[in-house]
């Protein structure tokens, strides 16, 4: 059973409206969360409908900004309906969220176990953080964080303009297992962080595939600070 994508938006925080589904089964909201814009900037904490959402991994850096962080949570059957999402944040000066939405995802486990990572990216060279998954039909989603050059991403996302950061986020099915990776290439004179992650469907099946598959990621529409 494939994943389904279902919503998705990038907006500044700390509290915003957003529908993680409208009556769906099986869901998952996971959010790529940013904070920046001075010393020891972080996000503490995640809620949607007044619920913690579990953090998943974290990257900090410099080369983008003093103490620039992207992090990723997620949260299992969130309500239905508009509900608020609320950001904890320490340091910095400014936060901005990535939330996205999925049907049919396992609820007990539902991520690939181990199958998440960070990287941190100052080369003009095409994305490299491919991360494994065994479980077929599993869903790649992450996010990016980059100053004002922006990445060359796949020909569906749309990059703003002018602006002092970049936000963008993606996720696709895989059909198979193997190793994938969002699809962009950095800019000549811009850093970029980037983190990566796992969800795994409802009745996943574990498959012995030891092909190694290369696969480049449509990202999301992004959206500037």
């Amino acid at each position: 059973m494939a994943i389904a994508f279902l919503n998705s938006a990038t907006q500044q925080v700390p509290a915003v409206a957003f529908t993680a589904h409208s009556g769906s089964t099986d869901t998952c909201l996971v959010v790529a969360a940013f904070a920046g814009g001075g010393a020891g900037a972080t996000i503490t904490g995640v809620t949607y409908n007044s619920v913690a959402l579990t953090k998943l991994t974290a990257i900090v850096s410099t080369s983008v900004d003093a103490d620039t962080e992207l992090s990723l949570w997620y949260l299992v059957n969130p309500a239905s309906g508009s509900n608020t999402l609320d950001v904890t944040r320490s340091g910095g000066t400014f936060s901005r969220v990535s939330p996205m939405s999925f049907s049919g995802v396992k609820q007990t486990s539902p991520l690939n176990t181990g199958n998440f990572a960070t990287e941190e990216d100052t080369s003009a060279s095409a994305n490299d953080l491919a991360i494994t998954t065994s479980t077929a039909n599993s869903r790649l989603v992450g996010g990016l964080i980059t100053p004002s050059n922006p990445p060359t991403a796949d020909s569906n996302t749309v990059i703003p303009g002018a602006g002092n950061y970049y936000q963008m986020y993606g996720s696709a099915n895989t059909t198979s297992a193997g190793s994938y990776a969002l699809g962009y290439t950095n800019s000549t004179t811009g850093a970029l962080i980037v983190a990566e992650m796992f969800v795994a469907p409802v009745s996943s099946i574990s498959s012995s595939i030891s092909s190694s598959i290369s696969s480049s990621v449509s990202t999301s529409p992004s959206s500037s600070i």
